[in-house]
């Protein structure tokens, strides 16, 4: 975790502005989960929770990058 931290202060120093810095989190209460899950608690099936988590965040990282709906982007670091 400090190597991705400082790893990200790095691309930060170069590239001189950061106008976003984007954090995202699961809840285990998203109507997909709900959904996914109906007769279950999510805590029961945490893997299809982290499996949902990560088809969200890709989906947020491909808006960002390809859709542009922060604007266009010179630097980005994922972890």
């Amino acid at each position: 975790m400090v190597q991705n931290y400082q790893d990200a202060m790095a691309i930060c120093r170069w590239a001189h502005c950061l106008d976003a810095f984007v954090t995202f989190i699961c809840n285990p209460q998203w109507p997909e989960i709900k959904k996914v899950l109906l007769p279950k608690q999510p805590q029961f099936r945490l893997d299809l929770v982290t499996q949902m988590f990560k088809i969200e965040l890709k989906e947020l990282i491909n808006d960002i990058h390809k859709k542009h709906i922060l604007g266009c982007m010179i630097a980005g670091i994922c972890h």
